[in-house]
């Protein structure tokens, strides 16, 4: 019977321990701190990306409600138009009136250099006369667009009228002659021509426009603009779920569906009306319809949410709860919804 050999390995920890146990401590101490230190790095790297995801959600959420979307907008007005001082915020008149203009010149270069160039040439006397221009809008305007381009300017194919648009225009939209000088000088006549642009507009009175303007400038007299507040008529009805908590406590769920298992609003616009009256829990009759008796038979209420829990005085315990419901736009009554099937329960 063969004895199996013992082999021992050199490298092994055990070896390298029992020979030099002060060695194998600090090699051991090296690989525990090295691997907290890595440890460390990523809980590190794992928080700056959990932070960032934070910041980018409560920005998104701060865009939703409304909170940075107005700055946004008034940053673009006053980046494209200069109304104010750099420590001024635009009135809402001036917010308005850029929006207004934003929407009339194109966004790009090459559609501005056709509008811009297009005004010039529309503008002829009589119809500066006609839409009560005045004369120094108008030539705050021509000013900076500056006499027509011509193939024998200097540099060719400019005006050669050194700031004005049909100067820098041409050789900034060119690769062969753009430079940084040039791009400023762009960004900053758009501003300066998009202003003498809305001080020209803004004298004109509504009932001098023309459809021919209308072509030519874009521009649309305020009765004929359509009002973008002004919703559609509500049909949709409400299904109301009425659920009695306790306490004189009713949870009330405004759904769109009978199969859906929350209440959801009709969109952000609507707000809730709700009408209910207080039966006698066991001979009370249910009524088909929205009862018209006035208050205090009939309680009126307009609540904001679709999922809200309203509590009843003590007087009501042991009564039955009967709600209808509809979709209103208090600003728009006319555009509001009827009230359809109703809910009820025993108020407890």
């Amino acid at each position: 019977m063969s004895k199996a050999k013992l082999t021992i390995n050199p490298e092994s920890k055990e070896v390298r321990k029992l020979a030099d146990p002060k060695a194998w401590h600090e090699e051991y101490l090296f690989k525990k701190n090295w691997k907290a230190d890595e440890k460390a790095e990523a809980d590190s790297q794992r928080a700056k990306k959990d932070d960032a995801k934070k910041t980018d959600d409560d920005s998104r959420k701060k865009i939703s409600n409304g909170e940075t979307l107005g700055c946004l907008i008034a940053t673009i007005i006053v980046s494209s138009f200069g109304f104010n001082n750099d420590n001024e915020e635009p009135t809402i008149s001036e917010k308005f009136r850029g929006l207004i203009i934003l929407s009339i010149i194109p966004e790009d270069d090459a559609g501005r250099d056709a509008y811009y160039n297009g005004v010039v040439g529309y503008l002829i006397p009589a119809v500066v006369t006609r839409l009560l221009i005045s004369a120094a809008h108008l030539t705050a305007f021509t000013n900076l667009i500056g006499p027509a381009r011509s193939f024998t300017g200097t540099p060719p194919n400019t005006n050669s009228t050194p700031g004005t648009w049909n100067y820098i225009y041409p050789l900034q939209s060119n690769k062969a002659t753009r430079t940084t000088t040039l791009t400023t000088a762009k960004k900053a006549i758009i501003k300066a021509i998009n202003t003498a642009i809305h001080n020209m507009y803004a004298d004109i009175p509504d009932n001098v426009i023309i459809p021919a303007d209308t072509a030519a400038l874009n521009i649309v007299p305020k009765a004929n603009r359509q009002d973008p507040t002004d919703p559609a008529k509500i049909t949709a009805l409400v299904i109301p779920v009425v659920e009695a908590l306790g306490g004189g406590k009713i949870r009330v769920k405004s759904k769109q569906s009978a199969s859906a298992k929350r209440g959801k609003k009709l969109n952000d616009a609507v707000e809730i009306e709700f009408s209910y009256i207080l039966v006698d829990a066991r001979t009370g009759a249910i009524p088909a319809t929205v009862p018209v008796t006035i208050p205090p038979s009939v309680t009126v209420l307009t609540v904001s949410e679709a999922n809200v829990v309203i509590t009843l005085p003590d007087t009501a315990l042991g009564m039955r709860i009967v709600l209808f419901a509809r979709w209103i736009y208090v600003k728009h009554p006319d555009k509001s919804g009827g009230y359809g099937t109703s809910g009820n329960d025993i108020v407890s």
